[in-house]
């Protein structure tokens, strides 16, 4: 099934943010690593947008928080 990416690139998500979210590879600009983030928010992955908050800012209950605002949503 043809599922567009929702980043906004008109691409299969397969082969656009996905290879991003899943680790496969990595962003190698800003601009991608912004794009593969939201993809991450619009499906929930709240591992990846942790994993991919600078540690030095990053709070403790990171997770904890975003999962509280999905709830609520």
């Amino acid at each position: 099934m043809f599922k567009l990416c929702p980043c906004g690139s008109l691409k299969e998500f397969s082969v656009c943010c996905h290879s991003l979210i899943s680790g496969q590879t990595i962003a190698t600009t800003a601009l991608e690593l912004m794009k593969s983030r939201y993809c991450a928010y619009v499906s929930h992955d709240v591992e990846y947008l942790v994993a991919t908050w600078h540690p030095d800012v990053r709070s403790p209950d990171l997770a904890e928080s975003i999962a509280e605002i999905e709830h609520d949503n």
